[in-house]
């Protein structure tokens, strides 16, 4: 501070901070005469001495010199229980006095501020060096975590993994053709007791066929006409014989006719159970890579979880270098 103080008034043109300008006085020759001293000898050997200094050595020690003897004349001192500093100098020249000590008390000011502006550039430069390598490390975890599903094909979808949005899917599907299956097997049931039925009736109530139906109405109207013979023919009777063989051949294409039902039936449940089988072995396997995907899983929530404190990290530092940069463009204005 005394340096600036002393380039900024120029007070190494004043001789009473330098001494290379102060006139010589009658001293030397009474010293020398009276006490048998020379002070030129003397002078000649800090002149030797000199010679052996570069000229940059020879303008710090002299600037030193003058420096030395600014700070002579400055007394400061703390004012007790407080932040106050009182700064006394003293000077051959009222008027200097008062330049010295305004400047030097406007050089302190700036100075402080100055070391706080360099403190926040300095934390500014270290907390963007350090931002750049938590970016760094943030990619590098997210590359990572990509790598690491593409190998154990822990792939994501709607929320979830794939192989569990697969395991859902299958479970869905595997009840939907179980279901499908009971009830393949609860209409062959009732196809199968339809063989002994004497009557249509109980055909057109299970089943729907309209070749059944149109059975409903051959029967109908052979019951008609039976009823219609009965009464006037007797039971020996050709017509009547011819009609019993009629109801006969109706009964058998009945029978036919409610066979390939049956058989058709029979391939439904067929078709329901290879599809429920075809299912369950569908399931087992992708359970069994749910397994080794969860065990693949905790690996990768290790990595999820650093990869999620590297982010929170950068964002503490990206929040503490708006601060600091936010403070260092006020102190800078």
């Amino acid at each position: 501070l005394a340096e600036r103080v002393i380039k900024d008034l120029q007070l190494d043109q004043d001789p009473e901070f330098n001494a290379k300008l102060r006139p010589a006085g009658p001293v030397k020759p009474f010293v020398k005469d009276t006490l048998g001293l020379d002070l030129f000898a003397a002078k000649g050997a800090q002149d030797a001495e000199s010679t052996q200094l570069t000229v940059e050595e020879l303008r710090g020690k002299e600037s030193n010199k003058i420096i030395d003897a600014v700070l002579e004349g400055v007394k400061a001192k703390q004012i007790p229980r407080s932040r106050a500093v009182v700064i006394n100098f003293t000077s051959e020249s009222p008027r200097t006095a008062a330049r010295v000590l305004n400047t030097l008390s406007e050089f302190y000011l700036v100075a402080r501020l100055e070391d706080k502006f360099d403190n926040a550039q300095r934390a500014s430069a270290w907390l963007a060096s350090r931002i750049q390598t938590l970016r760094q490390k943030v990619e590098a975890s997210e590359r990572e975590i990509e790598q690491y599903r593409k190998r154990h094909g822990l792939f994501e979808g709607r929320g979830t993994s794939l192989i569990t949005e697969q395991v859902s899917d299958l479970n869905t599907k595997l009840t939907d053709a179980t279901i499908e299956r009971r009830a393949a097997e609860a209409r062959l049931a009732q196809v199968r007791n339809l063989k002994n039925a004497e009557s249509v009736d109980t055909a057109v109530q299970v089943l729907d066929s309209r070749l059944i139906e149109r059975f409903r109405e051959q029967e109908l109207e052979l019951e008609r006409k039976e009823a219609e013979l009965g009464q006037s023919l007797g039971a020996r009777h050709p017509a009547m014989i011819q009609l019993q063989a009629e109801k006969q051949r109706f009964r058998e294409k009945l029978q036919i006719e409610i066979g390939k039902i049956v058989q058709r039936a029979e391939n439904e449940v067929v078709v329901a159970r290879g599809r429920e089988a075809a299912l369950q072995r569908d399931l087992g396997a992708v359970k069994g890579d749910m397994v080794l995907s969860n065990q693949a899983a905790i690996g990768l929530r290790a990595l999820e979880r650093e990869a999620d404190a590297n982010k929170l990290l950068l964002e503490q530092f990206l929040a503490s270098f708006m601060q600091t940069s936010a403070q260092e463009d006020m102190r800078a204005q």
